[in-house]
């Protein structure tokens, strides 16, 4: 009697020990798939979603300029060209693409030697044809009417007229300018530049020829991109120990910051998408974001709310990828399809 007692209470440990186990295990599967089915969301809405992604991928010893389908498949390599092709801008119309490239380069007038910090200016078809050099130069940006670009030579900021070739040098800055984002009004244009002992991000007033801060009290900011309304900006801030993404409200950026990314490492080229749903941006273990060296980065694709508010997936897992920038016109048909992720 007494074991049978014995056996019945070890039977009542046991179930109460796995109801207990049970209970976790449910819990901690309550937990988990909440982000995995966030991500499985986001995924499906960007393979609905019309836009595509240009990119610059690092592929058989050298950079190219790439497309793809906004949830990372479809991957076609536009450029193919032996030379090193970075940092895409489509234009306003989605017809054409500006991007910078070694394949030419001329070392007078101050200008680094290409390869470097100088480097040509192109322009060419979305398909990769009639790629013609525009400007000598670097980090060049479309005006939102299509009929102007900027960009930096030799430190200094450029207004080049597509149609008549006249350039202007605009603004003038106490020291280097860099990585210039055209407003979606076409009045000003957000830059960094090295401004009273700190290098950080201002908005230039084309009219006014006034400066004024997007960002203030998050270390030093560079890379800026318009939201599609003009009314935020993305931008990185080295800040902690790396580099962050951020976001900013123009009318009021010393109250309306918002952290992006708490991810070690780099994060850079934010790009916000043409209907301010996602910003689409590059991860990398180290800050090579000047130079021709392959590096490790990878493309990502968040919500505005951030990493750590909403979902983030990666839309890249091989080579190394960067320059993530948005195709504004809808495409029209089908999906790119290819075999595999790679180009």
């Amino acid at each position: 009697m007494k074991m049978l007692k014995r056996t019945m209470h070890l039977i009542n440990v046991l179930a109460i020990a796995l109801c207990f186990a049970s209970v976790s295990s449910a819990a901690s599967n309550v937990s988990m798939p909440s982000q995995t089915v966030a991500e499985a969301q986001l995924r499906a809405e960007l393979r609905a979603y019309p836009h595509k992604i240009l990119f610059a991928s690092y592929l058989d010893g050298n950079w190219e300029i790439c497309m793809m389908n906004a949830d990372g498949t479809g991957v076609r390599n536009i450029s193919r060209h032996p030379s090193n092709d970075v940092m895409p801008h489509a234009s306003p119309d989605g017809t054409t693409i500006l991007f910078g490239s070694d394949r030419v380069g001329r070392q007078d007038e101050g200008l680094w030697p290409i390869g470097s910090q100088g480097r040509g200016i192109f322009v060419m078809n979305l398909d990769g044809t009639n790629a013609q050099l525009v400007a000598i130069g670097e980090e060049a940006c479309w005006a939102p009417d299509g009929r102007q670009i900027c960009f930096l030579q030799d430190g200094w900021l450029i207004v080049r007229d597509i149609t008549s070739g006249r350039e202007q040098r605009v603004g003038d800055f106490w020291s280097q300018v860099e990585t210039p984002c055209w407003s979606p009004d076409g009045r000003s244009i957000a830059l960094t530049a090295d401004m009273l002992g700190g290098h950080n991000g201002h908005i230039f007033d084309l009219i006014t020829g006034r400066l004024r801060r997007y960002a203030y009290g998050v270390g030093t900011n560079c890379r800026p991109d318009f939201s599609a309304d003009g009314k935020a900006i993305a931008f990185c801030s080295h800040y902690a120990g790396g580099v962050m993404l951020w976001t900013a409200q123009v009318a009021d950026p010393r109250r309306t910051l918002w952290r992006l990314t708490y991810r070690p490492g780099f994060n850079y080229y934010p790009d916000w998408s043409p209907d301010n749903r996602f910003i689409v941006y590059s991860h990398g273990p180290r800050n090579d974001s000047y130079e021709f060296s392959p590096g490790q980065w990878q493309i990502y694709m968040m919500t505005p709310l951030g990493e750590n508010d909403g979902p983030r997936i990666h839309l890249t897992s091989w080579g190394s990828n960067r320059d993530p920038d948005w195709l504004p016109v809808a495409t029209v048909g089908q999906p790119m399809r290819t075999e595999g992720r790679r180009p």
